[in-house]
């Protein structure tokens, strides 16, 4: 799963405690979660307050900073919080954009982790 946000955006802080939860519960299978940190404004920039505010938060899973937006540009990416999950063979297979939708987003999760 990549995870696209940031630590301002409270939208991504809602779906946080959604995002550790799979972590905790899938994490040493095939499934992995890297959050991808892409500033909202300039203040989000610092890699210490990301650091400090992912430990504040409780994030255990990996996260990369996207400061200069490129990963952001290769998704077409708009909006914070967005949610892709990819498969084994590195087919994106399905979008969460926002908060919400929990419930699917981990049926789609353990449909993915099963799959040969």
């Amino acid at each position: 799963m990549l995870e696209f946000w940031a630590f301002g955006c409270w939208n991504c802080r809602n779906t946080i405690s959604s995002m550790k939860q799979w972590h905790k519960k899938y994490g040493g299978t095939e499934f992995v979660i890297i959050g991808i940190h892409t500033p909202e404004f300039d203040n989000e920039k610092k890699l210490e307050k990301v650091i400090e505010q992912s430990k504040e938060l409780g994030i255990e899973y990996p996260i990369v900073t996207d400061n200069k937006y490129q990963t952001w540009d290769s998704f077409k990416q708009e909006y914070w919080p967005v949610l892709y999950l990819i498969d084994k063979r590195g087919i994106i297979r399905y979008v969460r954009i926002g908060e919400g939708n929990y419930e699917e987003t981990e049926r789609w999760i353990t449909t993915l982790v099963v799959e040969k």
